[in-house]
């Protein structure tokens, strides 16, 4: 009997079995779906691959610095050997004659062509490859902060071409780099150009605006808005305001083309300054590559960090630089597509305004031309408690009037 009595234990087999590693994918993907995750995750997916291309091109680099450098001395030391015989054939004999100067002009002058062509053809530029990589010697094309911007620019598809993979696995790993990076980044720019927008837009409501964007809503009562003025003393004069109402003016607020446009040629600008300071450009180049750039062309005739001893902060800089113009550029399309959008929305507000209004003016002039020809009485035809006395002859209107309405 106590045995029975006994309440039951708590069965487990009752509660339904989650997988914890569902529950952590979850809280993952959760995460990554914030704005914050999003962030955290270009830049660790851009790091990875400034990782990935460092390990994968930067010993391949050096060992086509090596080569270059091997077949320019090799071919140096030919063009030496070939003048050293082009002077003894012609030395002993006399170069003050005018055919044998000519001949070993010309013959000079092939040797030198020779050599220039050779030389371009290996592509080998005076480095010093044992010194690559220190502050003495030049940088590596394939470092971390290049290796960064690459990858950059293959998640951002502007591509400068500057630099590309030459090795098998670098071309391979390309591939589902760009696959998976470009719609990060895509939905990263749109989600961080929603945020940018709503900051522009109350900036400008609270800067620019000084506040004239707050507008008091009318009531739809006449009377019930004049008895809240007179009997709203004790509200402080703040009657008829409504936090709610004052946010969403915020967000309803319009921002002018040309105060967008301006902002985007300030950040242009900036740009330019930037890297005229820390490059060999002058002004118009350093505006041309930030609009070539911005723009996501890439041309890939300026590059940031190109030839300079230790190009890591203007690498870094311009990868950041790319992405946040990147982001302001969507910034720039939602808030001039809002505009455009308001501007067509007021227009055709508008166009049914004059409409309705031409529909009223020519109801009141129906109305008017009816009154003029009835002599401002009530006509005989047309209306239904006269419809079944048409044959008698109401004695109100005069004999003209009416012959006049019958016709």
């Amino acid at each position: 009997m106590t045995k029975g009595r006994e309440s039951p234990e708590p069965q487990d087999y009752d509660e339904p079995y989650v997988d914890p590693k569902l529950v952590c994918f979850k809280k993952g993907l959760k995460l990554f779906t914030t704005h914050v995750g999003l962030g955290s995750l270009v830049c660790g997916y851009a790091a990875l691959g400034g990782y990935l291309f460092q390990n994968l091109e930067a010993g391949n680099e050096l060992n086509e610095c090596k080569d270059a450098r091997d077949s320019y001395e090799e071919l140096e030391n030919k063009t030496k050997i070939s003048l050293w015989e082009m002077s003894k054939t012609f030395w002993p004999n006399n170069l003050d004659e005018e055919d044998n100067k000519q001949s070993f002009l010309e013959n000079l002058q092939h040797a030198l062509v020779n050599f220039r062509n050779d030389t371009i053809n290996i592509g080998y530029g005076g480095t010093d490859c044992e010194m690559m990589g220190t502050l003495e010697g030049d940088a590596y094309n394939w470092s971390f902060p290049g290796s960064l911007l690459f990858a950059v620019t293959i998640m951002t598809t502007i591509g400068y071409g500057n630099i590309s993979p030459q090795t098998m696995w670098g071309k391979i790993i390309v591939i589902p780099y760009a696959m998976i990076g470009i719609p990060v980044m895509c939905v990263f720019l749109a989600d961080i150009g929603d945020i940018m927008a709503d900051m522009f837009k109350y900036i400008f409501a609270k800067v620019c605006m000084c506040g004239f964007c707050k507008k008091k809503k009318p009531s739809q009562d006449d009377d019930d808005s004049s008895s809240t003025k007179s009997g709203g003393d004790d509200a402080g004069g703040d009657e008829g305001y409504d936090s709610d109402d004052e946010d969403l003016d915020y967000q309803n607020v319009g921002v002018p083309l040309t105060v967008t446009l301006g902002f985007l040629a300030f950040y242009l600008i900036v740009g330019a300054a930037a890297f005229q300071y820390w490059e060999d450009w002058d002004w118009m180049e350093s505006a041309y590559y930030s609009y070539i750039t911005i723009s996501t062309i890439g041309f890939g005739d300026f590059v940031p960090g190109v030839g300079a001893g230790s190009p890591t902060i203007e690498i870094v800089f311009a990868a950041f630089y790319i992405v946040m113009g990147l982001a302001l550029l969507s910034m720039v399309f939602y808030l001039l597509q809002e505009e455009v959008a308001n501007k067509l929305n007021k227009v055709a507000a508008a166009f049914s305004e004059c409409k309705s209004r031409r529909l009223r003016n020519k109801n009141v002039d129906d109305k008017s031309s009816d009154c003029a020809i009835t002599g401002g009485r009530t006509p005989i035809m047309g209306s239904r408690s006269n419809m079944g006395s048409r044959n008698r002859v109401s004695p109100g209107p005069p004999h003209d009037d009416l012959k006049l309405h019958l016709e």
